[in-house]
């Protein structure tokens, strides 16, 4: 059981890669149910999704950010990919 998943359960979530102190998911939750601004991170720090829920469902725009490495040039770049939650692929 998740803290957050408590219905008494007010304030900022986080979830961790495993078996590290590294941020995966970081959410706000209001009497237990994600309510408000979510992220999610790559193992490196690196922003991977950003969001927000209203009421446990997906809300507005989400913002997904991938990275793209370039091996000849040894660059990353960060490629934004911006869905709306009215779309079948979430």
């Amino acid at each position: 059981n998740k803290l957050y998943e408590k219905k008494s359960f007010t304030g900022v979530a986080y979830d961790f890669h495993h078996g590290t102190e590294s941020i995966l998911k970081e959410f706000e939750v209001v009497n237990g149910i994600k309510n408000g601004k979510y992220r999610e991170l790559w193992k490196n720090g690196e922003l991977k999704v950003v969001g927000e829920y209203l009421n446990g469902v997906k809300n507005n725009k989400w913002i997904i950010y991938r990275i793209i490495s370039t091996a000849i040039l040894n660059q990353k770049r960060s490629l934004l990919l911006i869905f709306s939650t009215n779309m079948s692929c979430f």
